[in-house]
């Protein structure tokens, strides 16, 4: 009988999982949809900007949904522990999730200075006054969409995914869920994603690097009790520093290596699982 009560309960995980994968995809891709078919820059375009804002929107919108409509009063309070309370989630844990990004950055920095020889811009370059006066705007950017995609990716999509499918499988499709979701934005000019050719070899990194990140954020997920304030201090950290290092396309390919190194430990010690 609990045998059956546990293939029924990871089926509904599944379908549960793969069910919101697709609800957010669609409901984002409506979003971007009509500034994805303006031939019209996000940056110039009022309509363009306020359609790109739309689509991440209704990411929102899609946990909102499946959170109402599929659970209840007390899986709901599951999320709402997992993002305020700490979990398993340490200050050793805080220290050690910052200082992944940092010392992966420096080491990156210092093996591009060795072998490719090129100059690396730092947000030290900026000066004082800019980054005083734009730093609390450059943190709430980084910070809101770790928030809610977090929720949704991790909080939602990996947490039923996980309750029929192994932690790697799980962390593998929902970063190919991440992947598809942001199709729409290589199409919206002004993005970052449209300056990226489908046959550069930095489109191709980049699409590695969410799978990457995706495999990454399983570990952290599951390794402090699925706690999401863990989650979402890694994904801040590992994309502040991302802007704090400009790096030349080399030294982004060893970034991206040291961290696909880090994955394969992590699965060669069989460590993404809680």
């Amino acid at each position: 009988m609990n045998g059956n009560n546990q293939v029924n309960q990871a089926n509904i995980g599944i379908k549960r999982g793969m069910g919101f994968i697709r609800l957010a995809i669609v409901l984002s891709w409506l979003g971007w949809l009509p500034a994805a078919l303006s031939q019209e820059s996000m940056v110039e375009s009022n309509f363009v900007m306020g359609f790109y804002l739309l689509g991440r929107i209704m990411l929102i919108v899609a946990s909102l949904i499946f959170i109402f409509v599929n659970y209840n009063s007390r899986s709901r309070m599951r999320i709402k522990n997992e993002l305020l309370t700490r979990r398993k989630f340490s200050v050793k844990w805080a220290v050690f999730i910052i200082m992944i990004p940092v010392i992966f950055n420096l080491l990156t920095a210092a093996f591009s200075n060795l072998f490719i020889d090129t100059e690396i811009s730092y947000l030290s370059q900026i000066s004082f006054e800019s980054l005083f006066n734009l730093g609390p705007v450059f943190i709430i950017l980084l910070l809101i969409p770790a928030i809610y995609e977090e929720i949704a990716w991790r909080g939602i999509a990996l947490f039923e995914l996980e309750l029929g499918w192994t932690a790697l499988k799980s962390g593998f499709i929902v970063g190919l869920a991440m992947i598809i979701w942001q199709i729409p934005l290589y199409f919206i000019i002004g993005t970052s994603h449209a300056s990226m050719s489908i046959t550069s070899f930095q489109f191709w990194f980049y699409q590695v690097n969410i799978l990457i990140l995706a495999i990454i954020l399983t570990w952290v997920y599951n390794r402090t009790g699925r706690s999401l304030l863990a989650v979402i201090l890694f994904n801040f950290t590992y994309y502040f520093t991302e802007e704090v290092f400009q790096y030349p396309d080399g030294g982004k390919y060893i970034l991206i290596g040291l961290y696909l190194l880090l994955v394969v430990f992590l699965i060669k010690r069989d460590a993404l699982d809680r």
